[in-house]
C-alpha cells in the first residue's frame, strides 16, 4: 500500500522522475525490499509460534497430554474432536511477553505506513487542485467545469481509499493493543470477543482483497493527470525554447539594422582613403621617375642628368 501510494505520488507530482524510475530493475528491487522487510517483521512470529489445544467449553489450553496428541495425529483432518468428554480445538498461537515486538510491529506495520500513505495522497490532491487552478486561467468555462468534476471524482476516491484503509486496520490493532495491555481479557470461551477478533481479522483480509479494485478505479484518472502533466511540461519547454529563439532572432535583426549605416559609412570612408592613397602613390611614382636629357654632340658622349 505504501509503495503504491508512493508510485502514484511520483506519477502526479514528479512525472519526469517517475518515467526515469519506471524500470524492471527498480521494480524488482522494490519488491525484494518489501518482501525482506515483511520477513524481518514476521520472523519472531515464525520462530516462536506454537500449536496448542484449546478446550472450547472452558477456554483453557491443553498442553502436554500425550493421549490427546496421539488422538490428533490419528484425526489430523478434523478440526474438532471429542476426548474425555471435552471438545478441544487445535490452534496456532503466538504469545510474546516482551512489549518491544508489539511496539515495533505497530509502528512499522500500521503507524508509519498510514502516515506515509496520507502524506503521499494529500500531496497528490494538492497538486491536482493546483493544476486545475492553472487550467482556470487559460481555458473556457466548459473546460473549467469538466476539470472540476474530474478532480472532485479523483479526490473522493482517494479520500475513500484512505478512510477504507483506516477502517479496516484500526479495529485489528486496537484489539491487539488492548489485549496486550490487558485492558480486555482474551478468552476463547467468550463467543462475543472471539467473534470480534475474527471480524477484525476479516477486515484486514477484506482490505487486501478490495485494494486492487480501488486502485483500478483511480488509476485511470491518475494516468490521465500524469499524461496531462507530461504534455504540459513538454509544452512549457517548447514554449520556452521558441520564446528564446524569437528573442535571439529579434536581437540579431536589431544589431544588423544598427550596424548597417556604420558599415556603409566605413566602406565609403575606406574607399575614399584607398583612392587618396592610390593617388598619392601615383604622384610619388611620377615625381620619383628619372628624367633623362640627352645632350647630343658629335664629339662628347651622352650625359644623363637625374633629378630626384
Amino acid at each position: 500500500m505504501t509503495v503504491l501510494s508512493w508510485d502514484r505520488y511520483l506519477a502526479v507530482c514528479s512525472p519526469i522522475k517517475s518515467i526515469r524510475m519506471r524500470r524492471t530493475t527498480i521494480a524488482c528491487f522494490v519488491l525484494l525490499l518489501c518482501s525482506s522487510l515483511a520477513v524481518i517483521l514476521l520472523l519472531p512470529v515464525v520462530m516462536n509460534a506454537t500449536v496448542v489445544h484449546v478446550d472450547v467449553q472452558t477456554g483453557s489450553l491443553i498442553i502436554g497430554n500425550q493421549n490427546d496428541t496421539l488422538h490428533l495425529d490419528q484425526h489430523n483432518h478434523q478440526q474438532h474432536k471429542h476426548h474425555h468428554h471435552h471438545i478441544t480445538q487445535t490452534k496456532c498461537i503466538f504469545e510474546e511477553s516482551n512489549p518491544t515486538f508489539m511496539y515495533y510491529t505497530f509502528a512499522c506495520g500500521f503507524l508509519l505506513p498510514a502516515l506515509l500513505i496520507t502524506y503521499f495522497y494529500l500531496n497528490v490532491i494538492i497538486r491536482l487542485h493546483k493544476s486545475v487552478a492553472n487550467v482556470h486561467q487559460h481555458s473556457f468555462i466548459t473546460k473549467q467545469r469538466n476539470a472540476n468534476m474530474r478532480i472532485r471524482q479523483v479526490t473522493k476516491r482517494i479520500v475513500a481509499m484512505i478512510l477504507f484503509y483506516f477502517f479496516c486496520w484500526i479495529p485489528h490493532w486496537a484489539l491487539n493493543l488492548l489485549a496486550h495491555f490487558e485492558l480486555i481479557v482474551v478468552s476463547w470461551s467468550t463467543l462475543t470477543l472471539s467473534s470480534i477478533f475474527f471480524a477484525a481479522h476479516l477486515l484486514v483480509c477484506f482490505n487486501s482483497a478490495v485494494n486492487p479494485i480501488l486502485y483500478a478505479l483511480i488509476n485511470r484518472e491518475l494516468r490521465q493527470q500524469h499524461t496531462k502533466a507530461l504534455i504540459k511540461r513538454c509544452r512549457s519547454l517548447s514554449n520556452a525554447t521558441s520564446t528564446a529563439l524569437d528573442a535571439l532572432i529579434k536581437h540579431s535583426h536589431h544589431l544588423v539594422e544598427c550596424a548597417g549605416p556604420l558599415h556603409c559609412n566605413f566602406d565609403a570612408t575606406s574607399g575614399y582613403e584607398n583612392q587618396q592613397h592610390t593617388r598619392k602613390e601615383k604622384n610619388n611614382s611620377l615625381s620619383s621617375t628619372t628624367a633623362v636629357i640627352p645632350l647630343c654632340s658629335f664629339n662628347n658622349p651622352t650625359i644623363a642628368i637625374e633629378n630626384d
